[in-house]
């Protein structure tokens, strides 16, 4: 379905006229549909498959909804704080219209960092699986903040929803611009630093043909770089584990 820029301007006079009520009616109606399958054509190809997708929700669901519909994950965990009832209530019925996947709600009872780290973590270990994504578009600073480190600890690929052409009239993303942006990949993304001294503490290598990398590091804080001295920017010298495999190192926190 392509966007039509009819529609657009229908939507854009009804919000310009302050008709919100029927320009959110007829943006969910007539243009988000079409939003869900022009971001799906241009970027499904562009990321890596997902099993497990954890998402940060914030006082809109479109970009969780257009996330989903490109990774189509296996699990879709949803996390929320509470808001104001009624507001709650529509967005998780949006969610429920255009969700193609089954997903959790998941309420955190905290906004702090440790409070959202450990609940994150909990369904982590709840939905074992070998490939996760992190969606950080929604939700307060603390959330975000606290998501995108907890991402990178544990080896998440951490994306945002952005986009091209921004309406600063009426203060949102023109329907079509949007963009799906992948800001850290744990396979592609190694540290800016290099430091000069010499990993010297002991390094296991597995070479083993029966070695099961993804199932030894499963739900375990890990971190893996291709240069042994950038042990440094990745904090190696407190890790429990490191060890050498297929020309990479791992480090592992969690025995």
């Amino acid at each position: 379905m392509e966007i039509k820029e009819e529609d657009r301007k229908e939507w854009y006079a009804l919000n310009s006229s302050g008709k919100f009520e029927e320009a959110q009616e007829f943006y969910y109606n007539k243009l988000f549909p079409a939003v869900l399958d022009t971001f799906e054509a241009r970027f499904t190809r562009t990321v890596e498959k997902t099993d497990v997708l954890f998402s940060v929700l914030g006082f809109t669901p479109e970009p969780i909804l257009l996330t989903q519909r490109v990774l189509r994950p296996k699990t879709h965990i949803i996390f929320f704080t509470e808001k104001d009832k009624d507001a709650n209530e529509k967005i998780f019925d949006c969610i429920k219209r255009f969700s193609i996947v089954e997903y959790t709600l998941v309420e955190l009872s905290s906004e702090q960092f440790d409070g959202i780290y450990d609940t994150l973590k909990e369904q982590m270990l709840l939905h074992p699986a070998q490939h996760y994504a992190i969606d950080i578009s929604g939700g307060k600073k603390s959330m975000v903040a606290s998501a995108a480190i907890f991402g990178r600890d544990y080896n998440f690929n951490i994306l945002y929803v952005d986009f091209d052409k921004y309406d600063p009239a009426l203060r949102r993303p023109v329907p079509g611009y949007e963009r799906l942006n992948c800001v850290y990949s744990p396979s592609k993304n190694l540290p800016e630093i290099y430091h000069s001294e010499p990993y010297k503490k002991e390094i296991n290598k597995k070479d083993d043909r029966n070695f099961d990398l993804q199932k030894y590091i499963r739900n375990k804080r890990c971190k893996r770089i291709k240069d042994i001295n950038y042990w440094w920017a990745y904090g190696f010298d407190t890790a429990k584990e490191v060890f050498e495999y297929q020309g990479s190192y791992y480090a592992i926190w969690d025995k």
